[in-house]
């Protein structure tokens, strides 16, 4: 008799170990909608994190599959045959990726091991320029061969979409644009007065927030440097920083801050479970980072109804109207920010303008059901309907 033939598999391999950054609840949202269409097909499903793998295989093959997102990171061609057997082995049909290349060799090989669909979800950070020329012609030539390259790449925003199709060079079929998304709550009653009697803050203070991971990537350093210009220049605001988030960067970011004197204040609120009734009661936020995908924590701060100040970057700036859903100031010049921050700090109905112009923005552009919507219709069908690309 022959053994019973195993269910196809569609593993979803994570690029962080739980919990970490400020989107890990959104590829929550996702992954479950994998799960769901799995179990309706009759799939097995299994997500890799770099620790462990959890998914509906009750047996011991899930202790195995974190070869395979070893391999995916940092394998090499010693890991070949193990790489092989383990997906003919566990009859592994598609595969989600995270901030994978859309082309590598390694791709060959999960093809050729019985792999049929390959999808990569970019939310990388940064703005690149155009790749022309021979060098652009070459990655274009390169992107069209379907054994190495990924059946499907996901833009997390038109913006990003433009940067796939003119420095990375992938063919315009090949990516779908699943802009990020967000649930937007009602606002938090007494916001502000709850956040002043938390942190023990005067009810005339100016409070100005970031959120996010602590890297130098988010240049928070900025952030500080800003408040602490304002309040030497500018007193009567008496500005406030509130830093929500943790990471490597902190130590550093620290020492920066106990630079600034008693008059420049800012407080380290750390990892915290609930940001939304923080960012309901600031003044402002500012945001200014080296580069995103598409920001959760500047979609998160506009719905909230907050000003939010970022730089010309267009990666950080794509969904800020400048005077109108926000303010825009010059990459890198402490100057040209802080001006900003003063203008906002002294004019409050111009702040409630901007606030309210920016919810109502993530409120027609970047729901998260639209999200889910538009990666039901365009990806799921690509994992579950999987077609050779020999």
């Amino acid at each position: 008799m022959h053994a019973p033939t195993r269910p196809p598999v569609v593993v979803m391999v994570a690029n962080y170990p739980k919990g970490t950054g400020y989107a890990w609840w959104l590829m929550e949202h996702f992954w479950n909608e994998i799960a769901i269409a799995a179990v309706a097909q009759s799939w097995q499903y299994v997500i890799i994190y770099p620790e462990n793998a959890v998914g509906n295989d009750t047996g011991q093959s899930l202790s195995k599959l974190n070869r395979l997102e070893a391999f995916l990171s940092n394998g090499g061609l010693r890991d070949v045959i193990e790489v092989y057997l383990l997906i003919r082995q566990l009859n592994i049909r598609s595969i989600y990726l995270t901030d994978r290349p859309f082309r590598s060799w390694k791709y060959f090989l999960l093809r050729l091991s019985g792999v049929k669909s390959i999808v990569v979800h970019d939310h990388t950070p940064g703005d690149r320029p155009p790749i022309t020329g021979i060098k652009g012609l070459i990655k274009r030539l390169l992107n069209s061969i379907p054994v190495i390259t990924a059946s499907l790449f996901i833009a997390i925003s038109p913006l990003m979409r433009q940067r796939h199709l003119l420095n990375v060079r992938i063919p315009s079929s090949r990516i779908v644009t699943v802009t990020n998304g967000i649930v937007v709550r009602d606002l938090v009653p007494n916001a502000r007065k709850l956040l002043l009697e938390e942190f023990g803050l005067a009810s005339d203070c100016y409070i100005v927030c970031v959120v996010g991971r602590l890297t130098p990537h988010k240049r928070f350093d900025f952030a500080i440097k800003c408040i602490g210009k304002l309040a030497h220049e500018n007193p009567e605001s008496k500005p406030v920083l509130i830093l929500v988030g943790d990471g490597p960067d902190r130590a550093r970011l620290e020492g920066i801050a106990g630079t600034l004197g008693p008059s420049g204040k800012v407080i380290f609120a750390g990892q915290v479970e609930e940001v939304w009734p923080i960012l309901c009661g600031v003044d402002s936020v500012i945001h200014p980072s080296a580069g995103e995908g598409l920001s959760l924590a500047i979609l998160e701060a506009m719905a909230a109804a907050r000003p939010v100040v970022v730089p010309n970057l267009p990666s950080v700036s794509q969904t800020i109207e400048h005077g109108f859903s926000g303010l825009i100031y010059l990459e890198g010049l402490l100057d040209d920010a802080k001006v900003l921050l003063h203008g906002l700090s002294s004019n409050c109905t111009f702040r409630t303008m901007l606030g309210m112009n920016a919810r109502c923005e993530v409120i027609e552009k970047y729901q998260l059901n639209r999200a889910v919507e538009n990666f039901q219709d365009t990806v799921i069908p690509v994992l579950f309907q999987p077609k050779d690309h020999w």
